[in-house]
């Protein structure tokens, strides 16, 4: 639909949700006014979640990297594995595990599972 003045007369000033489409969200952000956007992923599909709170395009896919391994595991238990592209089944190695994404490699989002957590 076409833009109106009323869009931008309102008192809201974050945005919190589920996410917005980087290819959107500028426009979003001028179109309606809102100064910051929040958005989370994995609020419904299982253990694990991560958040963009910083008001950044794109983050919410974004896993840091902590470094030694072991203090990631303990700090933050949760990864992006590799998929395959067409069946969406794990990619696993010679032991039957599956396979860290490298930095800026696209994956699927899993968290560990603590049992009585």
């Amino acid at each position: 639909t076409p833009p109106v003045p009323e869009e931008k007369t309102h008192k809201v000033n974050r945005m919190f949700g589920n996410g917005l489409r980087p290819q959107v969200w500028k426009e979003f952000v001028t179109r309606f006014n809102i100064k910051n956007i929040s958005e989370f992923y994995g609020a419904t599909e299982g253990n694990s979640n991560i958040v963009n709170n910083e008001n950044k395009v794109g983050a919410v896919g974004f896993v840091g990297v902590i470094e030694p391994k072991w203090l990631q595991e303990l700090l933050l238990p949760l990864m992006l594995i590799k998929v395959d592209p067409v069946t969406r089944e794990p990619i696993r190695n010679q032991n039957g595990l599956c396979i860290r994404c490298e930095p800026g490699e696209p994956g699927e989002f899993v968290g560990k599972i603590v049992r009585g957590d």
